[in-house]
């Protein structure tokens, strides 16, 4: 399964408008404080990792998908439970200061 992550300010759409035709086992996360999610937008950058390993599905490693915010979280998350991400795939991130 892949996982795409969207970056700062954006939504979910930025990756469901492009990858769902091709690929149907895609799962486009609405990350917090973005789009009609609640919470604010990053101040606590564990906390958001830790809610993104709990949204990951139980039943082996995915493939993640990360642009920008998005790549970013999706690093922190792979050095952090690398047994549940098979593949990574950064665009346009950076490991953060």
């Amino acid at each position: 399964m892949l996982i795409a992550l969207h970056g700062f300010t954006e939504t979910d759409l930025v990756w469901r408008d492009l990858l769902a035709p091709a690929f149907p086992e895609v799962r486009c996360l609405l990350l917090p404080g973005h789009g009609w999610k609640p919470g604010p937008a990053g101040p606590d950058f564990m906390a958001a990792v830790a809610e993104l390993a709990a949204r990951l599905p139980a039943d082996g490693p995915v493939d993640l998908l990360g642009y920008s915010m998005g790549g970013r979280l999706a690093l922190a998350l792979a050095l952090t439970a690398p047994q549940r991400i098979r593949r990574l795939v950064l665009v346009s991130s950076n490991a953060g200061t």
